[in-house]
């Protein structure tokens, strides 16, 4: 990756944004806040949120700005400073009782599960599994590789080792564990793949690659 490809367009600052939503857990009795970089000044980006909030995916309706819950930050060009605050400053409030909700997961398919290729002296588990993270709703990645939804002009949007192969999510083997960030997902996803694979499972996807390397190749 270039130096260039690395940086934003324009500065951007970290930005918390009090939400009127349900705790999973009210026990802290802190509110749940939405964590979020923009280029856009604090009161701006706020003000535009809670016009649109209904037509986005936050999971409640924008309250207050959070400012005094951000660290002194300077604004940054530079995508990997921004990340790294945008994890440091999530993960720090989650520690302090406030809700911050981690959107990456990692997921399992059961590929052509009907037709399952064998493995030898491995039991039940003759059969290939795909290992996949995703900031996504799993049954919505889960319709992208089975095709169902696609991008502009019909691209396929799913992994091309699964495509046409009727992939089913595989509840028992998807881990229940969520994360703040795609570098601790793609951290995650080769756990599984090599526990899995260490399991005696035949596993696709990129889960066997070193985390570093893929984050280098996107």
């Amino acid at each position: 990756m270039s130096a260039n490809r690395a940086k934003l367009r324009k500065q951007h600052s970290i930005v918390v944004i009090e939400l009127d939503a349900q705790r999973h857990d009210d026990k802290s009795g802190k509110p749940y806040v939405y964590v979020t970089s923009s280029s856009q000044l604090p009161e701006t980006l706020f003000t535009s949120l809670e016009s649109q909030y209904e037509r986005l995916s936050l999971p409640g309706k924008p309250v207050r700005l959070r400012q005094e819950l951000v660290l002194k930050y300077k604004p940054s060009r530079s995508k990997t400073a921004i990340e790294r605050r945008l994890k440091e400053t999530k993960e720090r409030l989650n520690k302090l009782g406030y809700q911050v909700e981690p959107h990456w997961r990692v997921y399992v398919l059961d590929v052509d599960p009907e037709n399952p290729e064998p493995l030898l002296d491995r039991g039940e588990r003759n059969h290939v599994i795909y290992v996949g993270q995703t900031s996504n709703e799993i049954e919505t990645r889960l319709l992208q590789h089975q095709g169902v939804l696609r991008g502009k002009h019909g691209k396929f949007l799913g992994a091309p080792s699964i495509e046409g192969r009727r992939p089913r999510i595989n509840a028992a083997l998807t881990p229940d564990e969520r994360v703040f960030s795609e570098d601790d997902a793609l951290t995650l996803e080769t756990k599984y793949a090599k526990k899995f694979k260490d399991l005696g499972y035949r596993v696709l996807g990129d889960g066997l690659t070193d985390p570093a390397k893929r984050k280098r190749l996107t």
